[in-house]
């Protein structure tokens, strides 16, 4: 019996409008209203995430950061956070530096670049978060250590950069991709699986309780964890064997549909 459901939230959840239909909501809605509990795993930070934390007036813990940070979205209180440790943080902004690339850090929910620059500006597009700008290296700002690291380049110079990064930090960071252009570094205790774990463990769950859906590379861990795990159609094909069954697409509500078909028409 699934007491738990958890969804990657952008080409998952959302369609690639980054919306999510009245069709979709209702569905969640009647599924809770039978006991089940639903939450987000998402890479995105808390503040980006909020504006649908509201949107599915979501009151179950919520799974941020790739799974650096666990968020109770009724008092807003930080039930787990595991960030990086300055010194890894610090290797990887110099490794930033020597690529040339665009690189943001995360300190208290609140997002930080050197200069707004083309990828800060897509970035805000794409999540609708802006960076603050500080004007001098990020390796001078860790005031505090960073709950996560991304990378901006070009596709493909993260697949083909991927593999000297892994192989770099190899047992100290988990790395991985979420948008083809993003290369995020974490703490190497963090990613969506192992902390969709530790939640349903905390609430007395196990894996074959939990049903999980995702399209990309950094939904994997989750994928390979859940008792009950689903690629959308869109999914990248790492995501795809991941799972153990696939439905339909981000565009065609294919979390709701399956949700429907599965656990509200049996």
């Amino acid at each position: 019996m699934i007491k738990l459901i958890a969804t990657d939230m952008d080409d998952t959840l959302l369609n690639s409008e980054r919306k999510i239909s009245r069709y979709s909501l209702d569905v969640l809605d009647r599924v809770r209203s039978k006991g089940v509990m639903f939450t987000i795993c998402t890479g995105r930070m808390y503040d980006s995430s909020r504006i649908y934390v509201d949107m599915l007036q979501l009151t179950d813990p919520v799974i941020v950061y790739n799974g650096a940070m666990i968020v109770d979205p009724v008092t807003g209180k930080r039930l787990y956070h595991c960030p990086l440790d300055n010194g890894d943080a610090l290797e990887v902004l110099e490794l930033a530096r020597q690529w040339g690339c665009h690189s943001q850090i995360y300190l208290d929910d609140v997002l930080y670049t050197q200069e707004i620059d083309d990828e800060a500006l897509m970035y805000q597009k794409h999540t609708g978060t802006a960076s603050v700008a500080t004007h001098k290296p990020l390796s001078q700002c860790l005031s505090m250590p960073t709950t996560k690291i991304i990378l901006i380049m070009d596709r493909q110079l993260v697949a083909q950069r991927l593999p000297e990064a892994r192989e770099r930090f190899e047992g100290r960071l988990e790395i991985t991709v979420s948008k083809p252009e993003y290369m995020e570094f974490m703490n190497k205790r963090v990613n969506k699986g192992k902390t969709l774990a530790y939640l349903a463990q905390s609430l007395g769950f196990t894996a074959d309780e939990v049903m999980a859906f995702g399209d990309a590379r950094n939904d994997v861990s989750m994928l390979e964890y859940a008792g009950v795990s689903v690629a959308v159609e869109n999914a990248v094909d790492e995501a795809k064997r991941a799972a153990k069954q696939v439905c339909r697409s981000c565009d065609e509500d294919g979390v709701a549909h399956f949700i429907e078909e599965t656990l509200l028409n049996t």
